[in-house]
């Protein structure tokens, strides 16, 4: 769902705080201009505003990405150290295994990690894997010993298994989105509203008024107050 605001996300909930503060003080003459604005009507707003505010607060699904990719980066580093000593086996036994050393793509697979494609690292080790299990006997008798490859296997396991983490999550979090958005467009039908009405009533009338209810205005306190104060503590969290 997309997002029916201009401003950042955080805004939001600042911005809704100041027009429930406005809108009570002056909720005699909205009152009178429409029997749509009334107690249940702020009650309303400040209800959706607080669901808002504790999403904007929640970075967990970032914060676990954040962590995932990470520990994947700190994996796939640890493949380095295993490739090096595979490739001398390699050598020692090229002419004996039933492709060439080049054939086992340790080339293509270091590329994979220096590009940080973790798919193609998985492909590209599980080849590997594949080649060295059936080239066993031959690289045995040049010494490979064969806690190296399961050390490679493991790894290669382990990178897989945070990768399907990783997008589950990444699922998670455009599902979140998608659900804040739903959240954040209702509160902002209020503020809109809200706002409406509001220069309505004091355009030409009350320009100290006005500039309750004018989103420039609301923005510029926000900004000169901080954010995170404004709406009570939130903070920022990236694309949720």
């Amino acid at each position: 769902m997309e997002r029916d605001f201009k401003c950042k996300k955080e805004e939001v909930p600042a911005i809704a705080g100041f027009l429930v503060s406005s809108f009570r003080r002056d909720l005699v003459q909205f009152s009178d201009y429409s029997p749509e604005y009334n107690e249940e009507f702020a009650t309303d707003m400040e209800a959706r505003r607080k669901v808002c505010l504790q999403m904007v607060k929640s970075g967990a699904i970032t914060n676990q990405m954040k962590q995932v990719t990470s520990t994947l980066k700190d994996k796939t580093k640890q493949l380095r150290p295993i490739l090096n000593k595979l490739e001398g086996y390699l050598k020692l036994a090229n002419g004996t295994m039933d492709i060439s050393a080049d054939g086992f793509g340790l080339t293509s697979l270091r590329t994979q990690i220096s590009d940080g494609n973790v798919e193609g690292i998985i492909a590209q080790g599980n080849s590997l894997i594949t080649d060295l299990t059936r080239n066993k006997t031959a690289l045995a008798a040049k010494g490979l010993k064969e806690v190296l490859t399961e050390s490679l296997t493991s790894l290669i396991n382990e990178i897989d298994t945070l990768n399907n983490g990783q997008n589950s999550k990444l699922s998670e979090r455009i599902q979140t989105t998608s659900d804040n958005n739903k959240e954040f467009n209702e509160l902002w039908a209020k503020i809109d509203s809200v706002l409406s009405t509001g220069r309505s009533l004091y355009r030409g009338v009350d320009d100290v008024k006005l500039k309750d209810y004018t989103l420039e205005q609301l923005l510029k306190r926000i900004n000169a107050e901080g954010g995170s104060s404004a709406a009570g503590g939130a903070t920022t969290v990236g694309n949720n």
